[in-house]
């Protein structure tokens, strides 16, 4: 039985949700700016024998441990930085923006005025207007259990289904990969996806 110990993966702008393929080495990603990013970190990977017998997992990690700051240069390229720090090993397959034009949700309180819903329930309706200062984002992705599709939610409400191989590609855009869209589904914004 093997570990894959994986070197960390940058993302363009800050994540808020992301997705793992179940069978290939690819994660999606939901960002704070309302794109999508997939990224393959099969590059990225080293495989780490996990139990060997005779050997203590505390040798392992010193090992480990010695192994990245050993002095040698070996991994260094002409400039002196580290190959895993250079584009050779930048892990991004797609960017695509998917929600970034919807307009972001506020629940507001001081808008109850002449909503039934907040009349009867208490619960403060959306306002767009009061999203002033906010801007769209991406808050949930998840990868369909089948790995064929990526589903996506962002806090303007809309959800959007792209298809997993289209959108892998490094020039896909929202018409070239995208299946199907509801902007609007909800009135509240989606912050989470279940499956």
């Amino acid at each position: 039985m093997a570990a894959e110990l994986v070197h960390s993966i940058e993302c363009s702008v800050q994540p808020l949700d992301f997705s793992f393929h179940k069978s290939r080495d690819i994660v999606a990603a939901a960002l704070v700016d309302g794109t999508v990013e997939l990224h393959d970190f099969s590059a990225r990977c080293k495989k780490v024998k996990a139990a060997t017998p005779g050997v203590s997992s505390d040798s392992l990690s010193a090992k480990k441990d010695s192994d990245e700051d050993d002095g040698d240069d070996d991994n260094d390229n002409e400039d002196g930085k580290d190959e895993e720090d250079s584009d050779e090993f930048d892990t991004i397959m797609s960017s695509i923006p998917v929600h970034s034009n919807e307009v972001p949700i506020r629940m507001s309180s001081n808008n109850k005025n002449n909503d039934f819903n907040a009349k009867n329930t208490g619960v403060p309706s959306p306002s767009a207007s009061d999203a002033a200062g906010m801007s769209s984002s991406c808050r949930s992705v998840l990868i369909s259990s089948l790995g064929d599709n990526i589903f996506t939610a962002g806090n303007g409400g809309g959800i959007c289904c792209l298809d997993f191989e289209r959108a892998c590609d490094l020039t896909a855009t929202v018409k070239s990969c995208q299946n199907w869209r509801m902007d609007g589904a909800s009135p509240y914004g989606i912050h989470r996806l279940y499956q």
